[in-house]
């Protein structure tokens, strides 16, 4: 975390754990740090120990669009830009998958990958002119680049490779038609030559 001093960052998640570890570290670096979450208590309790000087709270559920679109302009607002973005908001959700309800499905990926996402496009979408030549360059890139532009398609895909590959391997015991289509799965992994999932044709 070396030469960061002076630096603006947006923490998301940063009231506990992770998140209030790096709030810390990159306030001890001499960043100016905005820190986001819901729990407005543990905030308080951030603050005090990082000190008011270099650290402020945006409450924001990473679920919400407006939010996470409200925290980016207030991080600018405040500090006049946005140079580093640690996107640490998540949960953890451990239960079987055949007990999984629809609920649970939309509170770990909303939280997990939808907010990421959300505060990528956000900071990415700023033309902030006092953003420096190589973040000017990056964006310019992501506009450009046909990759980037599949960003959400490639985020469904690795997610559905997860769920037909990895899943049915863990179950073949139970199932199986789940382990026929795991094995199979594996085979043609193997046996592809560009490395992607699918049959060798």
């Amino acid at each position: 975390m070396r030469g960061l001093a002076d630096r603006v960052v947006l923490v998301t998640g940063g009231t506990s754990g992770i998140g209030r570890a790096c709030v810390l570290r990159l306030v001890a670096e001499g960043c100016r740090v905005v820190f986001s979450g819901r729990d407005e208590e543990r905030a308080r309790e951030t603050i005090e120990d990082a000190g008011r000087e270099r650290a402020s709270f945006v409450r924001t559920d990473v679920r919400v669009v407006a939010d996470c679109k409200a925290a980016v302009a207030e991080v600018v607002r405040r500090h006049g830009r946005l140079d580093v973005l640690v996107n640490n908001a998540g949960v953890w959700l451990e239960k079987p998958v055949l007990d999984t309800s629809e609920a649970d499905y939309d509170w770990c990926m909303d939280t997990c990958l939808k907010g990421r996402f959300l505060h990528d496009e956000g900071g990415a979408a700023r033309d902030d002119p006092a953003a420096g030549r190589r973040d000017r360059e990056h964006r310019q890139r992501l506009r450009r680049s046909r990759r980037a532009r599949a960003a959400v398609y490639s985020a469904a895909k690795a997610g559905l490779i997860m769920a037909l590959v990895r899943w049915p391997s863990t179950t073949a015991g139970r199932n199986p038609h789940s382990q026929r289509l795991s094995g199979r799965r594996r085979d043609s992994h193997a046996a592809s030559g560009s490395g992607r999932l699918g049959g060798p044709d």
